[in-house]
């Protein structure tokens, strides 16, 4: 059994022993924790991300200082980094992943519940902009290796239910935030994240925030010295230089929140969470999960996006870390071409001691240099050239650019020189697409599991009826009602992702190159080739056929409640009604019903055949006394059917004769 939550004393000196050992523990671990060298490497990879590329690191001090330069010296930046990183970045999340709920079971209520949680998972998209979470923890991980994000109840949002001391109490929601690496701290023994047995998340906090979110009084944390955690290990690693840009603020009023996170062992099968501040215990229980509720198993509800894994590692490598060395030698480069430049433009003088009268010589034309009688007249010293080593060795970091990167010319909206096919063009670019793979199925395995968490909060959280507001693509909108116990299942997956390798001009090629060889058929497969095209009328909660899908389920789930009052309309698609309705006739649901009530949903259905031979005969009478369906009304039952019933339709042709 869960332990409840303990009321802490708000003064620091007041609390028992165990929460004084627990807040120790916390510190313990935090500094157990500290990765201040990885933390150094990021912020370097952060540096020549942003421009900041004339910097050293210095290991002994743990700091990164500027390069020292003379006054004639030339610290050029062309930043091939920064494009690099946004180029993966759009080929990462160019492709809307379509997901998918897996029902629990073959049983009817839970395929309802499965498409409820379908239509969930679309409203969390646009609800929480997981678009720009999965942008902004995307970037994280491709210029500092790894980005995390973090599933959370926030008791905040929400609508309003009540007040307390005039102070607004709300239902509370879902979220989700990003979080960096210089906020997590994890345990140094795991070499895989999924043997890490603990984390801890650090963020700065006001003592107000503090006080209005754990109602609790912490002492001040004098030594911050800017608004986060980041700007002031930033600071400290920079040793108060300008090379971000930072300013030295003094923070104010604020303190450490430190929430440890322990995954479940033998001593508490559980799991366990720990929040202190300011030496203070703040939150204390013995249950990670959802409390006796949750039969599902305890996670610590924090996911890590690995760039490029290294074995034996968490954090793994990146592309911006792997390109540093090239882009410093491609700056020192450019920059010796440059003084070389500038010394051809304004050259060196040789000249007699006591040659020169009283004033420089300058580089302006016309100009008279005098010098005095006797003397040897001043000498310009031509500068060598550099040779063509340097500029080979220019050309030389920008191949290694594009092999490092994985990104040739086409990646970049430029062909390669005497490549005009458009095949080899597009060859080219797809080898530089395979070369992602891993990334982007990294990518939608990751998403796949903070999703099905948000789902689980939701499943748990959301005790009292909700109601959400859909919006599709085609601009209709739905208002859908559930509770958070109407989701049986929280399993989310994603469909096979090869096809995102590919641009869309080949994705299209490739499908309709399908569908002339006979493999994908343009009627029963109709709803998966728009799909795949991503034409933009596809959204399954408002496409036409999915509307009149939706009212069968929903006629069903009113049988499965008792409830027959859902009648049948002309303009109802009846095939379509018809198979929804089969499916719910060979659940249990409706084999445990009585005689009577199996007979009014028989009649129903009846009624739906009718409509459907009334419109046979019209369109083809005398084919229809024959004993002819007719193909045109076929392909219509065949084009209603969803695509689970179009592939066992392709196994066992014998099942159109239930309709």
């Amino acid at each position: 059994m869960a332990k409840s939550v303990e009321h802490i004393k708000p003064d620091k000196e007041a609390q028992t022993p165990e929460q004084v050992a627990r807040c120790k523990l916390v510190d313990e671990r935090s500094m157990d924790g500290e990765h201040s060298e990885e933390d150094l490497q990021s912020y370097v990879q952060l540096a020549y991300y942003a421009g900041h590329q004339h910097i050293a690191m210095s290991k002994t001090a743990r700091q990164i200082v500027p390069l020292p330069k003379e006054e004639w010296q030339v610290q050029y930046t062309a930043n091939r980094i920064l494009p690099a990183v946004r180029n993966e970045l759009s080929k990462v999340l160019r492709h809307k992943l379509s997901k998918a709920v897996i029902p629990a079971s073959t049983e009817e209520a839970d395929i309802r519940s499965a498409r409820i949680a379908d239509k969930v998972v679309e409203w969390l998209e646009y609800e929480l902009k997981l678009q720009e979470i999965d942008e902004e923890a995307v970037m994280w991980a491709l210029v500092t290796r790894i980005g995390f994000v973090k599933p959370v109840w926030n008791p905040a949002k929400g609508l309003m239910v009540a007040t307390k001391e005039g102070r607004p109490i709300r239902q509370g929601d879902v979220d989700i935030e990003v979080v960096n690496l210089f906020e997590i701290k994890w345990d140094p023994g795991a070499s895989r994240w999924s043997d890490v047995r603990w984390v801890i998340h650090e963020r700065q906090r006001s003592l107000e925030y503090i006080k209005a979110v754990y109602g609790k009084d912490v002492p001040a944390d004098d030594t911050l010295t800017a608004s986060n955690i980041y700007d002031g290990k930033l600071r400290s690693l920079t040793s108060g230089s300008s090379v971000f840009g930072t300013q030295s603020t003094k923070a104010k009023n604020s303190a450490i929140v430190k929430e440890y996170w322990e995954a479940p062992s033998h001593e508490y099968p559980n799991g366990r969470r720990i929040t202190i501040a300011g030496g203070v215990e703040l939150w204390y229980e013995e249950d990670i999960g959802f409390g006796e509720k949750d039969n599902t198993d305890r996670e610590i509800p924090i996911f890590p996006l690995i760039h490029i894994p290294v074995p034996g590692k968490i954090i793994g490598t990146s592309v911006t870390e792997q390109l540093i060395p090239v882009q410093r030698e491609y700056n020192k480069s450019r920059g010796q071409i440059i003084e070389n430049k500038n010394l051809m433009g304004k050259p060196k003088w040789a000249a007699e001691d006591g040659a020169i009268i009283d004033y420089e010589i300058d580089s302006a034309p016309g100009s008279v240099i005098w010098y005095r009688k006797g003397f040897n007249p001043p000498i310009m010293l031509q500068p060598g050239s550099l040779g063509a080593d340097v500029y080979k060795n220019v050309e030389q970091c920008i191949e290694e650019f594009m092999y490092i990167s994985s990104q040739q010319e086409v990646s970049h909206g430029s062909t390669p020189t005497g490549v005009n096919s458009g095949v080899a063009i597009q060859l080219l670019q797809e080898q530089d697409d395979t070369k992602l793979a891993p990334t982007i199925a990294k990518y939608g395995r990751w998403k796949q599991k903070y999703m099905s968490y948000l789902l689980k909060i939701i499943r748990f959280k959301y005790d009292e009826v909700r109601t959400v507001q859909l919006v599709g693509q085609n601009k209709r909108m739905e208002a859908l009602e559930f509770r958070g116990s109407d989701l049986t299942s929280t399993d989310i997956r994603f469909e096979d992702m090869s096809l995102t390798q590919l641009s869309n001009a080949a994705r299209k090629q490739y499908i309709l190159e399908l569908i002339s060889m006979g493999v994908l058929n343009p009627q029963m497969d109709r709803d998966l080739i728009i799909r795949m095209l991503e034409l933009g009328i596809t959204d399954d909660l408002y496409d036409g056929l999915e509307i009149d899908v939706q009212q069968a389920l929903n006629e069903n789930a009113s049988w499965a409640k008792e409830d027959f009052s859902p009648i049948t309309r002309d303009f109802f698609h009846h095939e379509v009604h018809v198979a929804q309705h089969n499916k719910f006739r060979k659940g249990e649901e409706y084999m445990a019903m009585s005689p009577e009530m199996q007979t009014a949903i028989d009649a129903h259905i009846q009624e739906h055949m009718t409509f459907i031979m009334q419109a046979m005969m019209q369109a083809s009478p005398a084919s229809v006394e024959e004993g002819d369906t007719g193909d045109l009304d076929m392909g219509r039952v065949i084009g209603a059917l969803s695509p689970e019933e179009q592939a066992a339709l392709k196994q066992d042709p014998t099942i159109l004769d239930t309709l």
